[in-house]
């Protein structure tokens, strides 16, 4: 299955340049080739956008990234990067998988565990 299958879908990632996180699904998207709209949504101007109702609507948790996917007339947004990671590997899974890779967790997986938790902290939270 490829992005080609989904003529009538939208994605649109509301990401922030310096999350690592985002960053991630960032990456998954492009190198999938899966079109897709960016939302800026800064962490650090206007005291946190994060912290906006307007966005408090799009993910509860208030964080990013979120993946929103419109098909068909029905919307449904996505948190969490490793969420959204299984879920861009389900919509358009690899060509060559490795077996021993996938058994240990998946790419996100992977991908998570080469992040430390301390350089994804929120803004605010800390000073910062």
């Amino acid at each position: 299955m490829t992005h080609s299958d989904h003529p009538h879908r939208t994605l649109t990632l509301f990401s922030y340049f310096r999350s690592s996180a985002a960053y991630r699904v960032r990456i998954a998207l492009n190198l999938k080739q899966i079109p897709h709209d960016i939302v800026p949504v800064h962490l650090i101007r206007d005291g946190g956008q994060h912290r906006l109702a307007s966005y408090a609507a799009v993910n509860p948790q208030m964080r990013v990234p979120a993946l929103r996917v419109d098909e068909a007339g029905r919307a449904e947004t996505l948190i969490q990067s490793s969420a959204i990671l299984e879920w861009i590997e389900e919509d358009v899974p690899c060509v060559a998988v490795d077996r021993h890779r996938q058994a240990e967790g998946g790419v996100g997986h992977a991908q998570d565990a080469g992040v430390a938790a301390g350089e994804n902290r929120t803004p605010g939270a800390h000073g910062g």
